[in-house]
């Protein structure tokens, strides 16, 4: 089922598309919930960190005075709230991420995206809190990524498996030391592709391990806000 709380939806007019600061930032702020977000990175399911680096962001951006979003997708949109602000917003998107939970489905980014971007009817900023494995799996996530970038500020937040970079670093002892070794390497070199392919796109990127997610997406929300960039 789907829960859906709001009602503006439709396209951007070319009035719309420039920068607002008088009344806020309007913010949006989307979990990936597909299968990959249910996997454990330091026994915690990847879903769950996400959660607790959106609502952080959430609670920091209120508190400046934007308004702001929720929003949970797996092979389609299953939550959405409309942007808030005031004493009680924060609360309400608290409540309303406690629904949030991972599937057992593969994301689909072109019909959760589409549909949180049929959702913006002003520029705002969407933060996309997911991850992937390599460049292959990752296509269809760029692509989609760069099409929401056409009318929006995206900031991609991934969640590094720390796993990888251990097993890179190892000494390997073993034949299948040295094996999985050489996949980690690969896999940490196909990350840093895409990581600069969405870069270049002009999507503004965080890429860290689960330990350092929150503070890092908070620190680069506040270095947008700074700069004046929305």
């Amino acid at each position: 089922m789907m829960l859906i709380d709001g009602r503006a939806k439709g396209s951007i007019s070319a009035r719309d598309r420039g920068l607002h600061f008088g009344d806020g930032v309007f913010e949006t702020i989307a979990v990936d919930a597909g299968r990959l977000m249910g996997e454990p990175i330091e026994g915690i399911p990847k879903v769950d960190h996400a959660i607790h680096a959106g609502l952080l962001l959430a609670f920091v951006s209120l508190q400046v005075g934007d308004k702001v979003g929720l929003a949970a997708f797996d092979d389609r949109l299953r939550h959405y709230c409309a942007p808030l602000s005031g004493s009680e917003a924060f609360g309400k998107l608290s409540r309303m991420a406690t629904e949030f939970d991972y599937s057992h489905q593969e994301t689909n980014f072109t019909l959760g995206l589409m549909e949180i971007a049929r959702y913006q009817v002003r520029r705002s900023l969407v933060v996309v809190l997911t991850d992937f494995v390599d460049t292959i799996t990752a296509e269809l996530m760029v692509e989609n990524l760069a099409r929401l970038a056409q009318n929006h500020l995206v900031v991609f937040v991934a969640l590094q498996d720390t796993r990888l970079g251990r097993e890179a670093r190892r000494r390997p002892e073993r034949l299948l030391d040295l094996h999985r070794a050489v996949v980690a390497h690969r896999l940490l070199r196909e990350r840093e592709m895409v990581i600069r392919k969405l870069q270049r796109m002009g999507i503004v990127c965080v890429d860290s391990p689960p330990s350092e997610i929150s503070t890092r997406l908070v620190a680069r929300y506040l270095e947008i806000k700074r700069r004046e960039a929305f």
